[in-house]
């Protein structure tokens, strides 16, 4: 009970772990979630209340992992988007809906992609990336975003990775050339690039197929943050230049920069 007397959490136990349906109540009365658990871990049925009373999202779970068919919604009670959970992550194509519950679009959620533009394909590390942005004619962009880290300082990061595309036949398979023109676009950003650079002559150069092509591991400070800044070049063998950039701040990079590098190592030429 809540310390006014209100009912704040109702459910069975079993040698000491929650089992069966459990209840939980904010100060108001309302309710707040309603669970299932079995041996103490959450197993079946789940939601999730607004204090409003609305329906905050609707799931399931197994073994304590979020699973299933589940939907989420606003307090105003339009839903927001559904889709399927797997052993705690979102999994295959989500949908989405705007403030009046007319569906947007889709956000799909996989490993695999192929880039049909440059003939390339990629392996994410897991499914807290999603393809967040594609456009493009002549010219192509691909952006993957990674769900939201929180550092040390309490600043939400969004790590993101940048793929263009475009026609590079003028610059007659000379990735020196494409590289220095391209890296005219960060001047204003004072980009230190004496961290390290990497061609397929050294050791830790990431690509097995890909070999005209160039890794730079560089830095730059933005509003008193250090920025960990990687710059891929690359000349397919049908002339396609590639350029692939990778930001992230050095507070998180310590445990989340493997990832980075694990997008570029899956990266191989297809027919």
């Amino acid at each position: 009970y809540f310390a006014n007397g209100k009912l704040k959490h109702s459910g069975n136990y079993e040698k000491g772990k929650h089992i069966g349906e459990h209840l939980w109540y904010g100060e108001s009365g309302k309710l707040e979630a309603k669970e299932q658990y079995k041996d103490g871990k959450l197993d079946g049925p789940y939601e999730e209340y607004y204090p409003n009373g609305q329906l905050n999202d609707k799931t399931s779970f197994i073994n304590s992992l979020q699973s299933g068919w589940t939907e989420y919604y606003r307090e105003d009670g339009t839903k927001l988007s559904d889709g399927n959970f797997v052993e705690g992550t979102r999994r295959g194509e989500w949908k989405n809906y705007n403030e009046s519950g007319s569906f947007i679009g889709i956000t799909e959620y996989k490993l695999d992609y192929t880039i049909p533009e440059a003939k390339i394909a990629l392996h994410l590390p897991n499914y807290n990336w999603i393809l967040a942005d594609k456009s493009g004619t002549e010219s192509f962009q691909y952006i993957f975003k990674r769900d939201e880290i929180v550092d040390s300082t309490g600043m939400a990061i969004e790590p993101a990775i940048i793929l263009k595309i475009e026609d590079a036949k003028s610059y007659k398979q000379d990735l020196v050339i494409y590289s220095v023109q391209k890296r005219l676009a960060f001047t204003k950003k004072e980009i230190s690039i004496k961290d390290k650079i990497l061609t397929p002559t050294d050791k830790d150069f990431p690509f097995k197929s890909l070999k005209n092509a160039m890794l730079i591991k560089a830095s730059y400070t933005d509003k008193g943050y250090e920025h960990l800044f990687y710059m891929v070049y690359i000349i397919t063998k049908e002339d396609k230049g590639i350029q692939i950039y990778m930001d992230m701040t050095k507070t998180i990079a310590k445990e989340y920069e493997q990832e980075f590098v694990a997008v570029l190592q899956s990266m191989k030429e297809i027919k």
